[in-house]
């Protein structure tokens, strides 16, 4: 089973936001993030966030593991930017909603509109509320 590693605010609510979009098992291990004092020393298999275990598997780096679990996941389904719902939106709604948060999409009507579309996603409601 995928055991990921998990702290708020950090990169790892995309892997847990895809995760929580394809409904995958998967075990949430939350670790209050501690600002480190040399690189690599958060209390997590890799020393960063977010660390993905899968059996021997151990993965850090978001864009990475997000990767992985789609091609684990999704081997025979393709994700193009378009209409549907793709990774992308996953990997680009992060600094979105960062952005939307910093009050910088004041005059980015149509960056507001896909934050708020990401926003009402079930999936990423739940990934959040498990911060």
């Amino acid at each position: 089973m995928i055991r990921l590693y998990h702290a708020p605010r950090t990169r790892s609510i995309r892997v847990l936001w895809l995760l929580e979009e394809l409904g995958l098992p998967f075990e949430l291990v939350s670790i209050e993030y501690q600002p480190p004092a040399k690189p690599f020393a958060q209390r997590t298999p890799s020393g960063k966030f977010p660390t993905l275990e899968d059996g021997d598997t151990v993965m850090f780096e978001s864009g990475a593991i997000v990767e992985y679990v789609l091609e684990r996941a999704l081997q025979d389904r393709d994700y193009l930017p378009g209409t549907d719902f793709s990774a992308a939106d996953i990997m680009m709604g992060y600094w979105v909603q960062w952005a939307s948060a910093m009050g910088l999409l004041t005059n980015s009507p149509s960056l507001r509109a896909h934050d708020e579309r990401l926003s009402s996603r079930p999936a990423l409601q739940k990934a959040l509320a498990a911060t």
